[in-house]
């Protein structure tokens, strides 16, 4: 937990020294990440969404760890697929997908998007979610049988997804990426770049 501490301070400040106003977190805060109730100071200011993945998850009955950030009323927690705003970026229409045990229900609901908003003149795309091709350990090992770039409607600007730890382009049109992780977070991770 120390070292994810560490790397979670280290991005906060690079991020400031960016001029960046927000912070969206992609799921697996917890299981892989540090606790949030150790981690809530440093994020109470900046944390503005959070998609719940599979290890912020407590059980099947839709029970997650990322419940701690809904006391923050700046805080938007998506935890039920649907278009999420944001006071402080109403333009911003954002279709979050949290994570799914069955690739085929993420494939249902990516074709049953509703219309955006109307006051959504961007669209931004969060999953936590497996795609077909994604590295998710040794260069040569690559995920197989889940999503792939055809299965993400058009109509979106970018498309972020959580869920491996690579951050990696998934499409030749560099619309749709892995976000990746700040630490190793298995032994799968071993000898592979970590980076956001």
């Amino acid at each position: 937990i120390h070292a994810n501490l560490e790397a979670l301070t280290a991005v906060l400040e690079h991020l400031d020294a960016q001029g960046s106003d927000a912070l969206v977190c992609l799921g697996d805060f917890v299981g892989y990440g540090p606790d949030p109730n150790e981690c809530i100071d440093l994020l109470q200011s900046r944390l503005q969404a959070a998609v719940v993945g599979n290890h912020d998850q407590a059980d099947k009955s839709g029970g997650h760890s990322l419940e701690v950030f809904k006391a923050l009323a700046h805080v938007v927690v998506m935890d039920q697929p649907g278009w999420y705003t944001h006071a402080s970026a109403p333009e911003l229409g954002v279709y979050a997908i949290p994570y799914r045990e069955d690739t085929n229900e993420v494939r249902r609901l990516l074709g049953t998007i509703p219309e955006a908003p109307a006051s959504a003149t961007r669209r931004l795309l969060l999953l936590h979610t497996g795609f077909d091709g994604a590295r998710t350990g040794p260069e040569e090992y690559r995920m197989a049988s889940e999503l792939s770039a055809g299965d993400v409607p058009d109509g979106f600007d970018l498309v972020l997804s959580g869920h491996y730890h690579g951050p990696q382009w998934m499409d030749e049109r560099r619309r749709i990426a892995y976000i990746g992780a700040t630490t190793h977070q298995c032994w799968g991770d071993c000898n592979q770049p970590r980076g956001y």
